[in-house]
């Protein structure tokens, strides 16, 4: 078979399959209040080993097995144009390539732009994603409904942010009305958008975008 042409036909595949998986999203009540969604999830959305998170206006994206490998630059190319994002950041770094032989991969793979600090809101709060050296993609996004339990729960309470990474928990008990929050960090520089402080300080935080005004503890500078 030529190759152009088998080229071609799989190529079909990826716009259905993307397409699919962000109309799946662009549903979800979610979208209506964050700018930050998981677009494609790999198995879950028939296309395994590869996972795309959105963050405002830049794409995190995971090339974790071979199949998808083999297609990068096509898959990178219809992302690029289904999306209509600035930039592309890749994360293939999962321990998970060395299993399918495959050298791990970080930087920008399309676009030209600064990304250490990706800015996004999730219900009316500001963070800034590190896609560049945080964990995984940059942001629990699957912890989003979890966070705003504890924001419906935080009210005139004292709260502990155990392994608080980018405090979305604390940011988001700190919304909910929490008298005080204290926030136990594992990672060095993980920045929830404020202004940074050593392991034992105690800030005031003051969220532009929010109307609420806590006393943010941190317990560790790791």
């Amino acid at each position: 078979m030529d190759v152009r042409c088998h080229a071609s036909r799989r190529r079909g595949l990826f716009p259905k399959q993307d397409s699919k998986g962000a109309a799946l999203r662009e549903a979800l009540p979610a979208a209506k209040h964050t700018n930050a969604l998981r677009l494609v999830n790999a198995e879950s959305d028939g296309l395994p080993g590869l996972v795309v998170d959105r963050y405002a206006d830049v794409l995190v994206v995971q090339f974790l097995a071979a199949g998808v490998e083999r297609w990068r630059d096509a898959i990178l190319d219809l992302l690029t144009e289904i999306s209509g994002c600035e930039a592309i950041f890749e994360r293939s770094d999962a321990e998970v390539r060395k299993l399918e032989g495959l050298e791990p991969r970080v930087g920008f793979a399309r676009g030209n732009r600064n990304a250490s600090r990706c800015p996004i809101i999730e219900h009316g709060l500001n963070f800034r994603v590190d896609v560049e050296q945080g964990q995984k993609t940059g942001f629990f996004l699957d912890q989003r409904e979890n966070r705003q339990r504890v924001r419906a729960l935080a009210a005139g309470r004292e709260v502990l942010d155990g392994f608080s990474y980018t405090g979305g928990f604390a940011i988001a008990a700190l919304a909910g009305g929490a008298r005080r929050v204290q926030r136990d960090r594992i990672l060095q520089g993980c920045d929830s958008g404020g202004e940074g402080e050593s392991g034992g300080q105690s800030a005031r935080r003051r969220r532009s975008s929010s109307s609420f005004r806590a006393t943010f503890s941190r317990t560790s500078g790791r």
